[in-house]
């Protein structure tokens, strides 16, 4: 069930409708809920996540998922320079 809500998620990010947006997050938000280790999986869903919010201009709701990633794992993909970035503005 989550490794379908990440397939469906990644197509949701890709589309540009907002309703999409939203749906995503929904089942992201949700499968993240199921998921109380930091694995793979949880920093996927995490990086998600803040992708969508910020594509909605929610700078705080973004900022938080990749925070989450951040204290896990600072290596992860591009999360430490968005991370850090953050606190420049």
């Amino acid at each position: 069930e989550i490794c379908a809500c990440l397939v469906g998620s990644e197509m949701c990010i890709r589309d540009s409708a907002k309703n999409m947006h939203d749906m995503a997050l929904r089942q992201l938000e949700e499968a993240n809920k199921e998921l109380i280790e930091m694995n793979d999986t949880k920093k996927e869903i995490l990086y998600m996540i803040g992708l969508l919010y910020e594509k909605q201009g929610k700078k705080g709701e973004s900022l938080a998922a990749f925070q989450q990633i951040y204290d896990a794992e600072y290596g992860y993909r591009d999360v430490a320079r968005r991370v850090e970035s953050s606190y420049g503005n």
